[in-house]
């Protein structure tokens, strides 16, 4: 993939699209009618430019005002072979029908990012922490494993422990010494808490080879160092890695040496950070092949145009982002000072894997954030503070409204077992004020403007409250949570 250069992959992503919005218009009934309301003859759509021009669809807008069945190619359910369902994060979950042939595709993308990791080469044991019931990180993550395990020459092992710390460890302590690497999968707060136990418990991970490939939430560059760090072993520039996908998407992009180097690089030089991301580290910065999944980023936000069961057209998919072909990466590295091929060498990443597939950056969900004083604070920039506290099991982020009505940012903290003790937990609160205020100065300089404007607004307030109770009673026990207290966030939103 190499040798393929940037504008084939570009052309044909374009022409892909295109074709895919004709044969939706053609064959799902939900998306005639979609056409038809808003003035759309599709014969008028001739070229990419036209493309361009068609009104996006949503959740709001398409999926929820249709039945299942109108959104489906021929209006049919009966071809497809498995259903996955969303996670409801936005607060109410869809169920996605799949075709037969639909991931081809998003397997061939997994082939490729399993060949990061050697497993052609080297025996692999692959562990998926996901759950395997009908949300699709589990489902996805390994039918997509064992159909490249079994379409191909990779020696590659594939097993199941789901979200258990125990079962994944009892499994790494078995098995992992047979192979020649394990990776985990999972998210990342339940791989942080494998990783974190099984040391404890005398893991040794560096000897086992382990690399982490984290679904389901986006995490910083600081968290990736911390699990780097404890996962120890030799130099690899995808020690620590992570998908993005989605129910309505699928696998529809993932990092790479070179996507992660670059988020590197900018987490450690401003310039290149204001001219790649917005002033701010994203949550996720990989690449995607766009021949697949083609996207756009409309409106500050990110749209996906693919075939499936329910096609997407121009599918606005609430995450805030950009879209970023990989010459401009490669000039915005040249303008901060460096030779993108020589900095690309001198961080072990091979030519064979540089891929001139466009990136896309995604800062969090549009309805996943807090905002103060017109900054938004993205949870994903904190991840890494609570991670080497053992005793904060999780946090969400709100603003709260005083009596007379001012808004102050506030981070709840969920004790991990039980009540905290009084004492314990004022100093808890105490040292993560200093901790996450510091991460925010540091790292978002919106929010640096806002507190020098206001700095009793701006500063946190740390509540810690007993596990499973308060802004965490609704979603106690589950790996995949909500970060903000959504009942919690009208008066700082504006």
């Amino acid at each position: 993939m190499a040798d393929v250069p940037e504008h084939v992959w570009l052309q044909r992503g374009q022409a892909n699209a295109l074709a895919t919005f004709r044969r939706a218009a053609r064959t799902v009934p939900a998306y005639r009618a979609f056409l038809k309301e808003h003035g759309i003859r599709p014969r008028d759509v001739r070229t990419y430019e036209d493309f361009e021009h068609l009104p996006t669809t949503s959740k709001e807008n398409y999926l929820l005002r249709y039945d299942l069945a109108e959104l489906v190619q021929g209006g049919e359910l009966g071809d497809t072979y498995i259903i996955t369902r969303s996670s409801g994060y936005s607060g109410q979950p869809l169920f996605w029908p799949r075709f037969k042939r639909q991931d081809d595709q998003p397997v061939k993308g997994m082939e490729a990012l399993y060949s990061v990791y050697d497993v052609f080469t080297k025996s692999t044991l692959a562990l998926n922490t996901s759950s395997l019931d009908t949300h699709v990180g589990g489902q996805c993550c390994t039918d997509f494993s064992l159909r490249v395990a079994r379409g191909s020459k990779a020696r590659l092992a594939v097993a199941t422990p789901g979200p258990s710390v125990e079962d994944t460890l009892e499994l790494v302590t078995h098995l992992s010494r047979r192979f020649e690497q394990t990776i985990l999968w999972g998210y990342p707060s339940l791989v942080h808490k494998i990783v974190v136990t099984g040391a404890e418990q005398g893991v040794q991970w560096s000897d086992l080879n382990t690399f982490v490939i984290c679904a389901g939430e986006g995490f910083s560059e600081d968290w990736r160092r911390v699990m780097v760090g404890l996962l120890g072993g030799s130099p690899h520039p995808m020690r620590v890695g992570a998908l993005y996908g989605s129910a309505d998407g699928s696998l529809m992009g993932f990092d790479t040496p070179v996507s992660i180097a670059a988020k590197q690089l900018a987490h450690d030089h401003k310039g290149l950070q204001s001219r790649l991301f917005r002033g701010q580290p994203p949550v996720a910065f990989v690449q995607f092949n766009p021949i697949g999944r083609f996207f756009e980023s409309i409106s500050g936000e990110l749209a996906l145009t693919c075939w499936q069961a329910v096609p997407m057209i121009r599918y606005v998919l609430h995450d805030i982002g950009d879209v970023l072909p990989f010459s401009t990466l490669m000039k915005h590295l040249e303008c901060a000072g460096m030779q993108p091929d020589d900095t690309l060498a001198d961080l072990g990443i091979q030519r064979e894997r540089v891929w001139q597939w466009p990136f896309l950056s995604c800062f969090g969900r549009s309805d996943g954030t807090v905002s103060i004083l017109g900054a938004n604070v993205y949870p994903h920039a904190l991840q890494h503070v609570f991670a080497v506290h053992r005793e904060a099991a999780h946090f969400k982020l709100a603003v709260d409204e005083d009596a007379g009505g001012s808004g102050r940012l506030t981070v709840y903290v969920e004790w991990a077992d039980g009540e905290p003790p009084p004492e314990v937990s004022r100093r808890l609160e105490c040292a993560l004020h200093d901790e996450v205020l510091q991460a925010l100065l540091d790292r978002n300089a919106d929010y640096r403007t806002s507190f020098h404007e206001d700095p009793e607004a701006c500063d946190p307030r740390i509540v810690v409250v007993a596990a499973g109770t308060g802004p965490f009673a609704s979603d106690s026990g589950r790996w995949k949570r909500a970060y903000t207290d959504g009942a919690k966030q009208s008066g700082g939103n504006g």
